[in-house]
């Protein structure tokens, strides 16, 4: 069974840069109107915008990545998993180390999340 959409660093693929200007500008516009992020944008603006994204594209669940210790995202984690909750959204916090010993208990929780989406 298969995740039916993914977002991953939606940052850089969200929207495109403008070629048909000054490229200085295009560049300037295309960074300023990324998607929030969790280092400028409070929890609960996040939420809604991903909330959007999930009944826009129908997605079945959210995995969110940190880099461990990274409290932007970290910060973000207990008010995302609440209210993901609530919505009845599945949802799972994935906390990264800067190694790769743990890629195998990666691909674990990533098939066993699936699992979960996939039984719904």
């Amino acid at each position: 069974e298969r995740v039916k959409d993914h977002i991953f660093d939606l940052e850089y693929f969200w929207n495109d840069v403008d070629e048909s200007g000054d490229p200085i500008d295009a560049l300037v516009n295309f960074h300023l109107n990324k998607p929030i992020f969790s280092t400028k944008i409070p929890s609960h603006e996040r939420y809604y915008f991903i909330v959007e994204l999930i009944d826009k594209y129908e997605i079945d669940g959210v995995i969110n990545v940190a880099q461990k210790f990274c409290e932007s995202v970290l910060y973000d984690h207990p008010f995302m998993n609440k209210h993901f909750k609530e919505k009845g959204i599945p949802y799972l916090f994935i906390e990264k180390e800067y190694n790769r010993e743990s890629y195998k208990q990666l691909t674990t929780r990533f098939e066993a999340f699936g699992e979960i989406i996939g039984g719904r």
